[in-house]
């Protein structure tokens, strides 16, 4: 399984209660549900294989994924810096979001290896349980600041296998 396909059931852990109910947890769970709650009618929802432009030149959050459980089989996330995306980025979902439950999602770029240095320190791409990245973008986001192009499933080239 790659790496990417992992990324919708992360999406799913606060909501489950698969994460302890630290105080923090409980804070963004009121206000994920606050957010989905008042989610205008009109906003348009993302969906798998869907691919975006930004209008302008947008900071958005990346988020460098690793590999640190025992069996293999946990996903863990770790913000790093804010990426300037410009225009010529075509960023692309690669799971389908659960819209019920979340107010954002992790999008990677079409040319993903080619960012890939770009935007990862060499450190950490080098470290044995590195996986990926992806940039966090919220719905609203979404609807504002980007142009929403066809749907195009991404290739096992165009990103790392985990």
């Amino acid at each position: 399984m790659r790496w990417v396909d992992r990324l919708e059931s992360c999406t799913g852990q606060i909501a489950t209660g698969e994460i302890p109910e630290l105080p923090e947890v409980k804070v963004a769970k009121r206000f994920i549900e606050e957010q989905i709650r008042y989610r205008p009618k009109h906003m348009r929802l993302p969906h798998k294989g869907m691919r975006f432009r930004s209008l302008s030149d947008v900071a958005l959050k990346t988020l460098v994924y690793f590999d640190l459980s025992p069996d293999g089989r946990a996903l863990f996330s770790m913000p790093i810096k804010d990426y300037i995306v410009n225009p010529s980025i075509v960023l692309i979902l690669p799971y389908e979001p659960d819209h019920s439950i979340s107010v954002a999602c992790r999008l990677i770029p079409e040319k993903y290896k080619e960012l890939e240095c770009h935007v990862v320190e060499k450190s950490m791409r080098d470290d044995p349980n590195y996986l990926g990245y992806a940039f966090a973008v919220s719905y609203e986001q979404l609807h504002i600041d980007f142009e929403w192009l066809g749907k195009v499933e991404p290739t096992d080239d165009d990103v790392r296998n985990g």
